[in-house]
């Protein structure tokens, strides 16, 4: 609710496009392109300009970004009519070889986009979309010897080449943040130089975990860096002024021994999901059903969200989008799970045909909306109360989204295609008989549509080709949950223990007496205990006063 009150979440006014035939609702604004013929894509980003800029990267060894045209006017209206819109082409690629791994990881923030390749020692290429020019390279393994650096001189005389395979990309256009397979968080500031800008290293490579790190998100206005520590199951917050540590958060609090499953964020409050995987016996038996909680990593505040019950037995839980005020969550079984935490509103529930791999926010700072893409072709456009007013079908399963503006959104595919996308107003009214349908229930048995995911290894060595190995699909395991073992009792134990019942007894006769003493500022409980003695005092006069002097008649 704090998030939503400041307006975090709500990114800056962007260029309202225009669509000239609303009665469309959903629809793709130009043909198809490729990124990949045989890899499935796994991240896209655009910007809110138009004509925007959008890239793709995915299970290929390869990164690509596409534009429009050279020479394309920059002030047509954005029609549906794909004859009068303005062609889109590829404009960027980048292909390491030999290939060490896939090319999984993008990020935007307006005019500035970065990009992780997959080899073993992560190379970063930042671009600028406008021009689509490559503006710099980052080895994130070049760090000083004294922290680790091993191997071939990089980056000057005082740094080495060490293993650095990134797992996670977090980027707010002033700081890069990635998080990688050997536990460290590596980070990067916008700096100028002799009149030259780039990104340079900010802080120390931060060693946050034996295992990979899975979770970084940046809070740009706090200024605040958060990784997830897996093995100790605790969030970990630095300050990135000072490269402090700002606080360590353990999960377990709400989660009470489950496993993380995803996380997102919006500015410094993080919304996390915890559920175990239904392959280990999700939620079944003795074991904790799944969970939704909300983390202020600048407050310290947070808790479980009310009312979890429609995650049971929905699958896994597969994708997450968090805005400030919608928390909505995918699941392997087709359900689209969403709550308002901004209002306090009960959770609703949606279905698709297939696994739901992809799910976004729509910004928009009066009526939030969400966009969710499923393994069955089909994407469907719901309003804040969980009311479908569009729905498209594209040429394969749906596995990553983003929406840069209420108007536009960019779609990756299985099949490994881009599809640039046109969204109907956010004040359209819902399409009734689209929402019974969404509302109609689960698929069961073979009608529900699982992913195909796709990979193309490329010329990566032999040791690297399979799936788990090219996408690099590490196990991570969980730390267990913290347990006090019980104390052995002594003869002192149990005097111990019978003392502090009986001043529990005590306590409990005196009634409110601790509370209001606690409640009571320091002269007033003097006023109030110098009183009592006065009382106290009389009384003792009275008690050996001779009746006669006090007046009392004999």
């Amino acid at each position: 609710a704090r998030a939503r009150r400041a307006g975090l979440g709500r990114g800056p006014r962007a260029i309202m496009v225009q669509i000239e035939d609303d009665t469309a609702r959903l629809d793709t604004v130009c043909s198809p392109l490729q990124y990949h013929a045989n890899a499935s894509v796994t991240q896209v980003v655009g910007t809110s300009n138009f004509p925007p800029s959008f890239a793709a990267v995915g299970y290929a060894p390869c990164f690509k970004g596409f534009g429009p045209a050279p020479g394309s006017s920059s002030t047509a209206p954005f029609a549906t009519d794909a004859a009068s819109s303005p062609a889109f082409v590829k404009r960027a690629e980048v292909s390491p070889s030999p290939s060490g791994g896939a090319f999984q990881h993008v990020k935007l923030f307006k005019n500035v986009l970065v990009a992780a390749d997959g080899a073993a020692s992560t190379k970063i290429y930042v671009f600028d979309v406008r021009d689509w020019k490559e503006k710099q390279v980052i080895r994130v393994g070049a760090v000083p010897k004294e922290h680790g650096g091993v191997g071939e001189g990089a980056d000057g005389d005082d740094a080495a080449l060490a293993p650095a395979a990134v797992t996670m990309l977090a980027f707010d256009g002033l700081v890069i943040a990635a998080g990688t397979a050997e536990g460290f968080v590596h980070t990067w500031k916008l700096m100028e130089h002799e009149g030259k800008r780039g990104y340079a290293r900010l802080l120390n490579p931060l060693k946050v975990d034996s295992q990979p790190i899975t979770r970084v998100h940046l809070g740009t206005q706090a200024e605040l860096l958060t990784a997830y520590a897996a093995s100790k199951r605790t969030l970990v917050c630095w300050e990135l002024s000072t490269g402090k540590l700002r606080g360590a958060y353990n999960v377990d609090g709400v989660a009470k021994g489950v496993p993380m499953a995803l996380t997102a964020n919006c500015e410094s409050v993080i919304a996390c999901v915890h559920a175990h995987k239904t392959s280990d016996g999700g939620g079944k038996g003795n074991k904790t059903p799944p969970l939704a909680a909300l983390l202020d990593v600048q407050s310290g505040e947070g808790g479980a969200v009310k009312d979890v019950s429609p995650l049971l037995g929905e699958g896994d839980p597969a994708c997450i989008a968090f805005d400030g005020e919608l928390l909505a969550v995918g699941t392997t079984a087709g359900a689209v799970i969403a709550w308002n935490v901004g209002e306090g509103y009960a959770a609703w529930k949606g279905y698709h045909g297939g696994s739901v791999d992809a799910i976004c926010s729509v910004p928009d700072n009066h009526r939030p909306r969400l966009l969710s893409g499923a393994a069955d072709r089909t994407l469907l456009l719901w309003d804040k109360t969980g009311m479908v007013q569009a729905r498209l079908e594209v040429g394969a399963g749906v596995t990553s989204l983003h929406a840069p503006t209420s108007r536009t959104a960019v779609c990756g595919t299985s099949a490994g295609m881009v599809e640039l996308l046109a969204l109907c107003a956010p004040d359209a009214t819902a399409d009734e008989a689209l929402t019974v349908a969404a509302k109609g229930g689960r698929r069961v048995g073979n009608e529900l549509v699982a992913t195909a995911w796709r990979h193309d290894p490329g010329d990566a060595p032999d040791s690297r080709r399979s799936f788990e190995a090219y996408t690099r699909a590490v196990r991570v395991d969980e730390g267990d949950a913290p347990l006090m073992a019980a104390p052995e009792e002594t003869k002192e134990t149990k005097k111990a223990e019978k003392a502090k019942a009986k001043a529990v007894a005590k306590g409990m006769m005196r009634g409110l007496r601790e509370d209001v003493e606690a409640s009571e500022s320091e002269e007033a409980i003097a006023a109030r205990k110098k009183k009592k003695r006065t009382r106290k005092r009389r009384r003792s006069i009275a008690r050996w006063t001779p009746a006669a002097s006090r007046g009392i008649r004999t």
